[in-house]
C-alpha cells in the first residue's frame, strides 16, 4: 500500500538509500516546499491585488 503511495510521488535519487533519511529530509523537504508556495501565492495575490 505505502509503495504503490510513494511510487506515484517522482523522489530524487538521493532519497532512495535509506527509509530514516527518506523520512526526515523529506519531511523537511515537504514542509519548506509549502512555505514557499504561501510565500508564493501571498507574493502574487498581492501583487494581482495591487495592480486591479
Amino acid at each position: 500500500m505505502t509503495r504503490d503511495l510513494v511510487s506515484d510521488v517522482p523522489k530524487p535519487a538521493v532519497f532512495a538509500p535509506g527509509r530514516a533519511s527518506v523520512q526526515r529530509f523529506g519531511f523537511w523537504r515537504y514542509s519548506f516546499t509549502v512555505f514557499l508556495a504561501v510565500v508564493l501565492s501571498e507574493k502574487t495575490l498581492s501583487t494581482f491585488g495591487r495592480s486591479n
